[in-house]
């Protein structure tokens, strides 16, 4: 009889352990697909940035400037009301756009040096001396450089003005 109750009791237990639990059958799959749906949504959100953060980061990138191209310095004589000649030294240089490779640009030099000269004997000693001028002098200068065919410039910057 005792053989007979261990049986019984062993086919409950059989019984039970071949039947699945609550935790096991509802619960675990419930959490699988709520860390898959999570995962899903997470990893879309990294793939797929939001619109905005795009238009901001573009604008963040426009702000930063590109390469800087060095221009050796210009030394020309400047002439005053008077007729008389002044010593003039000025170094520029060239900010390029993010997208600009400085070792092609190099080939504008030649044709950026010639406008710049162009441009700087004519203008007077009281010019040059003028500080409200120089914002004037800079843009011109873009403006030169644009024509020569230099596109990729997009700020000229005075590194150093030294008229005597």
């Amino acid at each position: 009889m005792a053989d007979e109750e261990n049986a019984e009791e062993g086919g409950k237990v059989a019984a039970a352990a071949g039947r699945p639990s609550f935790v096991t059958s509802i619960l675990i799959p419930a959490l699988v697909a709520a860390g898959a749906s999570f995962g899903g949504a997470f990893m879309a959100k990294a793939s797929h940035p939001d619109p905005a953060e795009i238009k901001k980061q573009q604008e963040s990138d426009a702000k930063v400037p590109g390469p800087t191209v060095h221009l050796k310095a210009f030394v020309f004589n400047a002439f005053d009301k008077e007729g008389e000649s002044h010593a003039v030294k000025l170094t520029l240089a060239i900010e390029l756009s993010n997208k600009a490779n400085p070792e092609l640009f190099d080939r504008y030099k030649p044709r950026l040096r010639d406008a710049a000269l162009e441009y700087l004997r004519n203008i007077t000693f009281e010019e040059v001396r003028d500080q409200r001028k120089a914002l004037r002098f800079t843009q011109d200068l873009l403006a030169k450089f644009h024509t020569a065919g230099a596109k990729d410039v997009t700020r000229v910057l005075m590194q150093d003005l030294i008229a005597q």
